[in-house]
């Protein structure tokens, strides 16, 4: 969702359940729609970088990583 906060209770939710990727991922998207895309391209890059996810873990949180590293440099240019 766009709402920050709801992506916070996603991420509490996502680690109460042991999905810490899930919730890491979450906490980013929340820094992401409150404007914080350096804190959010942090946290994603420091989660990208664990050996353990799978493929699919990787593959979608280095997409998502991509599309905020896009918008922070456009940001920059304008």
């Amino acid at each position: 969702g766009d709402d920050p906060r709801l992506q916070e209770l996603f991420a509490r939710a996502s680690e109460y359940s042991g999905n810490r990727v899930r919730a890491s991922e979450a906490i980013a998207e929340s820094y992401y729609l409150r404007g914080q895309i350096s804190e959010a391209i942090h946290q994603l890059s420091r989660l990208s970088k664990d050996p353990d996810l799978t493929y699919y873990q990787r593959a979608r949180i280095t997409a998502r990583l991509d599309e905020m590293q896009e918008k922070h440099a456009e940001l920059e240019e304008s």
